[in-house]
C-alpha cells in the first residue's frame, strides 16, 4: 500500500528553503575562500529554485481551498520571528545538521519510489524525486559553508535537538489543524482542509490539502 507523506516534511519544505537562502546570502560576507563562496551561491541558487518551484505548488492549492493563504501567511511569519531571533551561526548550523542527514532518508524514499508514488499525481511525483535528487546532490554543500564560517561542530550538535525551525514545521501542522477546528466550530464546509486518509489509502504524491500547501 501507498504511505502518506509525513506532514511535517511536507508543510515547511519551501519555506526552510527560503530561510536557508537567505542565512547563505547573509553569510557571503564573511567567507573569504572563493571556492567556498562559490560553493554557496550556487547551493543558494539550487534552494532558491526549490522554494519558487514548491511556492507555485502551494499557490495551486491555495486557489482550491483558499482558507490555506491564511495558514501560509502565519507559517512564513514564524520563520521570518525566527530568523530574526536567531544568530546567523544558529542557522547556518541547522542548515549544516539538516543537509547532511537528507541523504539516507532520500535514498530510502527514491529505492522505494515504485510503491510510494504510485497512482498519484504525476506532476507531482517528479516535483518530490527532483528536489530529492537535487538534495542529495548538495548534501555537503551547507557543512561546506558551516565549517569555515562558524567552525565549532560542538554548536551544531548541541544545538540539534532545539533547532526553532523543526519546531516551526510542526507548529505549521498545528495551524491547519486549529484552523480546520475553527471552522468545524463555526459550522463552515471545509474547503481549505480535508479528512486525513487513512495509512495506506494515499500516495505520497496526493497533495493532500490536510498537510497544509503540501510541499511549501
Amino acid at each position: 500500500p501507498s504511505l502518506s507523506w509525513p506532514p511535517r516534511l511536507r508543510s515547511s519544505s519551501g519555506t526552510s528553503d527560503f530561510l536557508i537562502g537567505k542565512a547563505f546570502r547573509d553569510a557571503e560576507s564573511r567567507i573569504t575562500d572563493k571556492r567556498i563562496l562559490t560553493e554557496a551561491g550556487l547551493f543558494r541558487e539550487q534552494e532558491g529554485l526549490h522554494a519558487s518551484t514548491h511556492t507555485k505548488h502551494a499557490k495551486a492549492l491555495i486557489k482550491q481551498h483558499p482558507g490555506l493563504q491564511t495558514a501560509l501567511d502565519r507559517v512564513l511569519e514564524s520563520y521570518d520571528k525566527i530568523y530574526a531571533e536567531h544568530s546567523l551561526d544558529y542557522h547556518l548550523a541547522y542548515a549544516g545538521g539538516l543537509e547532511a542527514i537528507f541523504t539516507p532518508f532520500f535514498k530510502i524514499v527514491l529505492d522505494h519510489r515504485a510503491v510510494l508514488f504510485s497512482g498519484g499525481d504525476r506532476r507531482v511525483a517528479s516535483l518530490l524525486l527532483w528536489h530529492f535528487c537535487e538534495e542529495i546532490e548538495h548534501r555537503s554543500s551547507a557543512l561546506m559553508v558551516y565549517d569555515p564560517v562558524v567552525g565549532d561542530s560542538w554548536y551544531r550538535i548541541k544545538n540539534a535537538r532545539g533547532f526553532s525551525h523543526a519546531m516551526a514545521s510542526r507548529d505549521a501542522y498545528r495551524r491547519v489543524q486549529a484552523e480546520r477546528s475553527e471552522r468545524a466550530e463555526r459550522g463552515l464546509r471545509e474547503e481549505s482542509v480535508c479528512e486525513r486518509p487513512a495509512l495506506g489509502q494515499v500516495s505520497l504524491c496526493d497533495g493532500y490539502p490536510k498537510f497544509t500547501f503540501a510541499l511549501l
